[in-house]
C-alpha cells in the first residue's frame, strides 16, 4: 500500500464517466468541477483509491497519476507525444537502461520524461530545441543516420458475441517516427 496524500504532490481523481482531472494538491485549496467543488483537504492524509464526493455530488475516485495520465494532460506549448506513442518510439529506437540518447526537439516534454525513465540512473538524455521557450540549451545533433520512418497508429476495435469490427471513432497519429543510429 502505498503512503497517504501530501500537499505539493499530484494526483488525478477519476469520475464515474471515466474522465479525469489532474492537479496538484494545496492544503486549504479547492477543485472547482462543473459538478461543485471539492476541498483538497478532503484528500490529503488519505490513501489511493479514496472516494470522495463534490459539493454537487459528483462521486470522483483519487489516485496518483501513472506518465500515461500526466502526458495526456500536460500543458501544450509544442506537439505531445502521446503514450499511445511512446511504447513503440522506446521499443523501436531500442532505449534502454543505461542508454545514451539524443532528442531532436524537446517539445513538450513528454518524450523527454519517457527518454529519462527508460535510460534511468545509468543512462544519458540529451534533448534540444531550437525555441528558447522549449529548452534553454541546445547541441547540435551530430553522426547519426536515419534507418527508418514509420507512423504509429491506434484505431479500437467493437467486439461483441457476434463480431468484431473496427471502431469508427479513429485515433490519429502523432507523426512520423524516424529512427537513427549513430554512424561515428
Amino acid at each position: 500500500m502505498s503512503a497517504p496524500f501530501e500537499a505539493g504532490e499530484r494526483l488525478v481523481l477519476i469520475d464515474q464517466r471515466g474522465r479525469t482531472y489532474l492537479f496538484a494538491l494545496q492544503g486549504g485549496g479547492t477543485y472547482h468541477t462543473h459538478s461543485g467543488t471539492l476541498s483538497h483537504d478532503a484528500l490529503i492524509g488519505r490513501p489511493e483509491g479514496t472516494r470522495v464526493e463534490t459539493a454537487g455530488g459528483m462521486v470522483l475516485t483519487a489516485f496518483r497519476p501513472r506518465f500515461a495520465d500526466y502526458a495526456l494532460k500536460m500543458k501544450r506549448g509544442a506537439q505531445v507525444i502521446y503514450p499511445k506513442d511512446l511504447g513503440p518510439i522506446l521499443t523501436y529506437a531500442d532505449i534502454y537502461p543505461g542508454a545514451r540518447t539524443l532528442e531532436a526537439g524537446t517539445g513538450s516534454g513528454a518524450m523527454t520524461i519517457a527518454l529519462c525513465r527508460a535510460v534511468g540512473d545509468a543512462g544519458r538524455v540529451v534533448s534540444y530545441d531550437v525555441r528558447e521557450e522549449h529548452h534553454d540549451q541546445a547541441l547540435p545533433a551530430q553522426g547519426f543516420l536515419p534507418i527508418e520512418t514509420f507512423e504509429v497508429l491506434r484505431r479500437g476495435w467493437h467486439v461483441t458475441e457476434r463480431s468484431v469490427r473496427p471502431d469508427h471513432r479513429m485515433v490519429g497519429h502523432t507523426g512520423f517516427l524516424t529512427i537513427a543510429r549513430r554512424t561515428s
